[in-house]
């Protein structure tokens, strides 16, 4: 089992990295761009659904 912070994070330094692809070509980069916004959309996913279950466990009348 992972924390939820390392995953997300995880996630998206692996967004970041594609967005910095050197490659000239117009196609790859749209791509990269692409598949790192869905990344970066899965990490905030993750986050928001942690948070919320965070705050039902924390919430007394449940």
């Amino acid at each position: 089992m992972m924390p939820t912070t390392a995953v997300t994070l995880l996630l998206r330094t692996i967004a970041a990295s594609w967005t910095a692809c050197p490659c000239d070509d117009t196609d790859c980069r749209r791509t990269a761009e692409f598949y790192a916004a869905d990344l970066t959309g899965y990490a905030d996913q993750l986050d928001v659904e942690c948070i919320a279950a965070t705050g039902r466990e924390a919430d007394p009348a449940g």
